[in-house]
């Protein structure tokens, strides 16, 4: 079975979304805290929570924790890129550059601007109009920027550029990699989208057959004990697979997690149920 499955390389994969996984209950914690003191049922009980400090301290808690929910793409970057080194910087900064890059190109290629990223299939990530690739172009992002760092981290330069070397050779590599990365997401992405789309209008319908809910439960319980559940799960939290939703703003977020702290956050959700 070993010979087949690699288990030590996919518990190590799942360790590293770990690593992002941990702060989504604190701002799942904020996003709701603020939420529900800004609660028209809640309200009804304790009229002072429209007075004073009080909007304004919900509406913190609940804009702290939608920033993590709305940015969790270049967090998996990051988090994966430095988890995968052993917590090296550099891992993490090449990401974030890499990140940035690839986005900015794809939006150029495909020629998406503020006024189209609206569109479906499009979105803006940290500012820029891009194709909404997710949470899976920072999951890929941070495993290129990991690789590229192990590989070039010590890499020697000439002596006239040798300020350049080593792991500040890390982010300029990442950064050239990154357009390839993107030339490559702005063509075939939007083919894999719509199979996304498919699978996700399948799951999560009003109609999902049962027999979906038993195997998706099944194959997550059983790789509990393996430590693999991270893996399987992620993209249906997360990503087009679970569903996507349009908030009251016109911007789109994907994923069962996601979707619900978004709707918590327009209000769709009562959280006193």
């Amino acid at each position: 079975m070993k010979k087949f499955f690699n288990f030590d390389l996919f518990q190590r994969v799942g360790k590293s979304f770990m690593v992002i996984i941990s702060l989504l209950p604190a701002a799942g914690l904020l996003l709701g805290i603020g939420t529900t003191l800004q609660s028209p049922y809640l309200i009804e009980y304790m009229p002072f929570l429209e007075s004073g400090a009080w909007p304004t301290f919900a509406s913190l808690m609940k804009g702290a924790g939608s920033a993590i929910f709305k940015n969790l793409g270049v967090l998996f970057a990051i988090g994966i890129a430095g988890s995968w080194t052993g917590g090296k910087a550099g891992a993490s900064i090449a990401a974030f550059v890499g990140y940035l890059v690839m986005h900015t190109v794809i939006g150029i290629v495909l020629g998406i601007t503020p006024e189209t990223a609206s569109q479906p299939g499009y979105t803006t990530e940290l500012g820029i109009p891009t194709l909404q690739v997710g949470v899976f172009g920072g999951i890929l992002m941070g495993f290129v920027a990991a690789a590229l760092y192990n590989k070039y981290h010590d890499f020697k330069m000439p002596e006239m550029l040798s300020f350049f070397g080593g792991t500040r050779f890390v982010p300029i590599v990442t950064a050239g990699v990154s357009i390839i990365m993107a030339l490559i997401l702005a063509f075939v992405w939007p083919h894999v989208q719509d199979f996304i789309f498919a699978i996700g209008k399948a799951l999560a319908g009003e109609h999902t057959p049962p027999f979906y809910m038993f195997i998706y439960g099944l194959v997550e319980r059983a790789l509990i004990p393996f430590g693999l559940h991270h893996i399987f799960y992620i993209p249906i939290r997360f990503s087009e697979v679970g569903g996507s939703y349009t908030t009251l703003a016109g911007s789109v977020v994907s994923g069962d997690t996601a979707m619900y702290m978004a709707q918590l956050a327009d209000k769709q959700v009562n959280p006193a149920i």
